[in-house]
């Protein structure tokens, strides 16, 4: 099959009824491969500096303290309606 990715390009995929099981000595050559991997994508990252993650963090907690208080006012409401239903 042909599968044409976002950027123009083309590959070509095979597909196997039959999963090919890789030897068990291949395993610590392929674990290796995955950690240098990883290794390499993750000097790839852009990651934020200390005022952009000290922002977010702000961000963060107060979007949650609201949140919180929302649903505090909202529980303390339903609560007293459903007090006056029961009566």
């Amino acid at each position: 099959t042909l599968i044409e990715l976002s950027l123009n390009k083309k590959i070509n995929v095979e597909c196997e009824s039959n999963f090919n099981i890789e030897p068990l000595e291949n395993i610590g050559n392929r674990f290796q491969q995955y950690i240098k991997n990883i290794y390499f994508e993750m000097k790839r990252v852009t990651w934020p500096t200390k005022n952009e993650l000290v922002n977010s963090t702000i961000i963060v907690i107060v979007i949650s303290i609201f949140v919180a208080l929302v649903i505090f006012v909202l529980d303390r409401v339903f609560t007293a309606l459903l007090g006056i239903v029961i009566r």
